[in-house]
């Protein structure tokens, strides 16, 4: 019994400390760090108070204690050393003594695993991607390494699919947040393969599917690609859910799940400019940049300045002039765009009604043109809101530049 007992327990908490190590990201942080602190002390403690009485000198029992903490974080254990002295024969100390060894070699292990044993992590972390909920990113970016750090913080399963090129600096903070990758073809091209490796169809299976790569047209392709592999296999559509990146004019109803149609149970589109247009207004929202009388009316005019008229700067114009409206107060609009009598004809087209109702004017001009510091400087007092649209280094420099101005 004595024997059964010993070494079920002892594989148990052998068992604990690798699923800690493979599937909890923040607890193995947290773990690690409590067992090196607790190690360190408690082997500083026990080896320093062991040869504090063995050495008659300081220095020497200073440096037998260095060498044998050390040892801990190596499998090795002087306790030989310390066997003759009363105060290790009592067996509180000696828990307390292999304690500190188990943690200590736990930390080393921990550190090891992660140096050399990175592949094997990640198969066995892929094998347990097989039951429950499951994220998949089909491309990887920052925008998607940031939002599969929350998921996984959350302890949350995600899947990367990367490319065979991928450099080992991301592929290594996928492994950090304790993510999946593959680089396998199937995976990239979702086909049927894929989808019984990650276990589609199984019964109470969860899986939702962030399309949200830097092209709208890859992110589509990927999204049907799957779709149709989900029909061929007939995965039930319950459980399924796509996150895609494009354009606000795409049709979801070739991907979403109907009576008459095959796809994904929930579908959620939106466009990468028009969502960083929303957060714009939720940060920085416009009735803010106003006065208000005791009926709510404003007491100054909404002027905007907008610089670059690209999909981002169009975004934005379409937020504020959803927003920009209130009782009392003119709303006006002047636009900088060395090409933007070209822009705004392709804009004109799907909202004339906007271009004929407000007061939106337009110039030829470059954001950093005489013209438009010139403007700036004439109605740095009146304008409500400044929108730099224009992408890359330009944006910090206008925007360091006007705000000497203003």
């Amino acid at each position: 019994m004595k024997i059964f007992i010993v070494v079920s327990v002892a594989c148990a908490i052998m068992l604990v400390l690798i699923a800690n190590l493979l599937l909890k990201p923040q607890a193995t942080k947290k773990f690690l760090i409590i067992a090196g602190g607790v190690a360190n002390f408690l082997g500083f403690f026990l080896y320093g108070y062991g040869y504090s009485i063995k050495e008659e000198n300081t220095v020497m029992a200073i440096l037998k204690t260095l060498f044998a903490v050390f040892g801990m974080f190596l499998g090795k254990d002087s306790f030989g050393d310390m066997s003759t002295l009363t105060f290790f024969s009592l067996l509180p100390i000696k828990f307390f003594f292999y304690m500190a060894q188990i943690l200590a070699l736990y930390v080393t292990a921990s550190a090891a695993m992660t140096a050399f044993g990175a592949g094997f992590m990640n198969r066995v972390r892929g094998i347990l991607l097989r039951r429950g909920e499951l994220n998949v990113f089909p491309f990887v970016n920052d925008h998607t390494l940031y939002l599969g750090s929350e998921l996984c913080s959350r302890g949350e399963k995600v899947l990367y699919i990367c490319d065979k090129n991928m450099p080992g600096e991301v592929l290594g903070k996928i492994r950090d947040m304790r993510a999946v990758h593959t680089s396998h073809n199937a995976a990239s091209s979702a086909t049927e393969l894929f989808l019984k490796t990650i276990a589609m169809g199984r019964p109470g299976r969860e899986v939702t599917v962030y399309a949200v790569g830097d092209s709208a047209a890859e992110n589509i392709a990927y999204a049907r690609s799957f779709r149709n592999s989900m029909k061929n296999l007939r995965v039930p559509a319950a459980g399924t859910r796509l996150i895609l990146c494009a354009n606000e004019y795409f049709d979801i109803s070739s991907l979403m799940n109907t009576d008459t149609h095959y796809g994904f149970e929930n579908v959620h589109v939106f466009e990468d400019t028009s969502l960083a247009a929303r957060i714009m207004i939720t940060d920085c929202p416009p009735y803010k940049t106003l006065t208000f009388d005791e009926n709510a009316c404003a007491n100054e005019d909404f002027h905007v300045m907008i610089v670059g008229f690209g999909t981002m700067g169009q975004a934005a114009l379409k937020a504020l002039v959803m927003h920009g409206q209130f009782a009392g107060s003119h709303f006006s609009a002047l636009i900088f765009d060395p090409a933007g009598k070209s822009k705004r004809g392709a804009f004109k087209l799907m909202y004339e009604g906007m271009l004929n109702h407000y007061d939106i004017s337009f110039s030829d001009k470059d954001g950093r043109s005489e013209e438009a510091f010139d403007y700036l400087r004439r109605h740095a007092g009146d304008l409500r809101y400044i929108v730099i649209a224009t992408g890359g280094q330009t944006d910090s420099e206008l925007e360091y530049s006007y705000a000497n101005i203003l």
